[in-house]
């Protein structure tokens, strides 16, 4: 376990060469390491990675450790670190093996649930995936991933108004999570406010390190708020810088007859 600030410190190693893994929830980072005799250099900054929509690892920093996680029984958590790492690598088949094990061990595990249940967006199991989102939140109050995938997929069927209480709820519990302001812009972007969608746009990039860090999906929220706001240039430059990250897949594609559209007049801030 981290101190407050999350420092970690081990004492009296023996030389040889280690890989040291940190987790949080579903989020996994690992580095390997030296140590040898007499040094004083063996320290690391290892950081979690997150994305929304695209990354294998999920969940906001900064978040606390909830008394339910801590009653987790040890296998249940190795199981789910198994999980994970095959998440993050693309083994869906794998993770959900190890998944449903450490469900099996614990089952009202919150972080497993919660893993799950992104098996299940990525199969398509939309509405499954909700139930453990729901189901999670049930087991554990206090874990903010949970109320943030369900919020996401709440936006990805329409259902703003219901993904916006659960966001306000992640923003109490990790203040500082870049996810909750994306899906927050989301939601505003389906309820047609679009400047309030802008604004959570710029905190969510001022969380994330800045414009260059943003994720590639930012720039399709922002170009829909312009297009909604009749800002149609805008809309188009944000376009283009999507694509100039993502130029192939699903995405890309459709972003692609949009532009055509919106060069073309096809469609304009009334019709979109």
């Amino acid at each position: 376990m981290t101190d407050a600030a999350g420092n970690f410190v081990l004492f009296n190693i023996p030389p040889g060469d280690y890989e040291v893994v940190a987790t949080h929830g579903t989020d996994q980072a690992s580095e390997d390491i030296q140590v040898r005799s007499g040094s004083i250099e063996n320290s690391l900054d290892l950081r979690m990675q997150t994305s929304p929509t695209q990354s294998k690892t999920i969940g906001p920093a900064g978040s606390t450790v909830s008394l339910a996680e801590m009653a987790v029984p040890e296998k249940a958590r190795s199981l789910l670190m198994k999980a994970t790492d095959a998440y993050s690598k693309g083994k869906n088949d794998e993770a959900r093996s190890k998944v449903d094990a450490a469900l099996a061990v614990c089952p009202r595990y919150a972080q497993a649930l919660t893993l799950r249940g992104l098996l299940k967006v990525d199969a398509g199991n939309r509405e499954e995936a909700i139930a453990d989102f729901t189901e999670a939140i049930q087991n554990d109050p206090k874990y903010p991933t949970a109320y943030l995938a369900l919020a996401s997929s709440y936006n990805s069927i329409g259902r703003f108004d219901d993904s916006l209480p659960l966001l306000d709820e992640v923003e109490k519990l990790a203040p500082n999570a870049w996810q909750t302001y994306f899906e927050m812009s989301r939601a505003e972007v389906g309820k047609k406010n679009y400047r309030a969608a802008l604004a959570n746009l710029d905190h969510a990039s001022k969380l994330e390190g800045g414009p260059e860090k943003e994720v590639p999906e930012s720039h399709l929220v922002r170009a829909y708020a312009l297009i909604g706001l009749a800002e149609i240039p805008r809309a188009v430059a944000e376009f283009h810088a999507y694509l100039n990250k993502v130029p192939t897949g699903h995405l890309a594609d459709k972003t692609r007859k949009l532009l055509d559209q919106l060069q073309t007049g096809t469609i304009t801030s009334a019709s979109k």
